[in-house]
Order: C-alpha cells, then structure tokens, then sequence
C-alpha cells in the first residue's frame, strides 16, 4: 500500500476526491475485532466469534430499519451480550465501564414523571373547562333576560 502524499487533497478536484466507504464496519465491530479476533485470524473462542456474527446482525438490522447505523459500542454489546444479573459492568467494554442500562436506571421514573404530567394536564383542562362553563352561563343568562325584557315589550307593543 502506497503511502499517501501530504497535500495532495487539497489540489485535486472537489468531485475527485475519494469518499468514504458506506459499507465500512462500524466502530463496535472493529472494537470486538480488535479485543477478541488473534493476530492469524482465529478468534478466542466460540463464543467471540459467535457474538461477532451476532453484532453483524445488528448491524444491518440497523442499516435496515434506518438507513444508518449510529449504534455505540456500550449499546450494541448489551444488545448481543446481554446483561449478567446484578452486575454493573459492560460487558464487552472492559474493566470498569459500568453499563449503559445502570445510567438509566439511575433516578428519574418514567412513570412517575408521566404520571405528573397527565394529573397537570387534567387540572389545567379543568380550570379551563370551568373558565368556559361559568362564560357560557354568563352568556345564557344575558340572553334570557334580554329574551325576557324584549317578550314583555312585545306585550305592550300589542
């Protein structure tokens, strides 16, 4: 392989200029190479190969689905690895990298916040509702005596 001339880029032709390849691996899928595969080519052991394919698989499941795949390592490796019970390590990742499910698990309940927010939802509706009740009554009640004093005039009128 040839090496690549510095500036060489900047004098050829905008439309010239070589593009990046589609069809190139993403990063997790290097990374697993890279942790997993031996310098001849082997892999460790079956399952490092196994879980290869598998993240193949995920790979153009993604590029299926959305045309792109913007998966990162932390998530496609949960995805085909699973998570081991109790533990809050990635796996796949190393020591020390602490799952991407234990960051959202930490805090926040989906449930609970939507919960909040339909019981604002409903009383903002209810004032609301009340605002445009006690409105119309108003109105029925101006129309009813203008109703009322306009039958009368018709009485004396005739």
């Amino acid at each position: 392989m040839q090496k690549p001339i510095d500036g060489l880029d900047d004098l050829l032709p905008e439309d010239s200029q070589p593009e990046a390849e589609e069809d190139e691996e993403p990063y997790y899928l290097r990374l697993w190479k890279i942790q997993r595969q031996k310098k001849d080519g082997t892999w460790s052991d079956e399952h490092a190969e196994k879980a290869y394919e598998d993240l193949q698989v995920v790979h153009q499941k993604e590029l299926e689905k959305y045309g792109v795949d913007n998966l990162t390592p932390q998530e496609a490796f949960t995805r085909v690895l699973k998570h081991k019970k109790g533990s809050h390590h990635q796996r796949g990742m190393g020591q020390g990298v602490l799952a991407f499910t234990s960051y959202q698990n930490q805090g926040i309940n989906e449930d609970a916040i939507q919960d909040r927010i339909d019981a604002e939802v409903n009383r903002r509706v209810s004032e609301q509702l009340k605002g445009i009740h006690e409105s119309y009554d108003a109105r029925l009640r101006a129309l009813e005596e203008r109703l009322g004093s306009c039958s009368s005039e018709h009485v004396h009128v005739s």
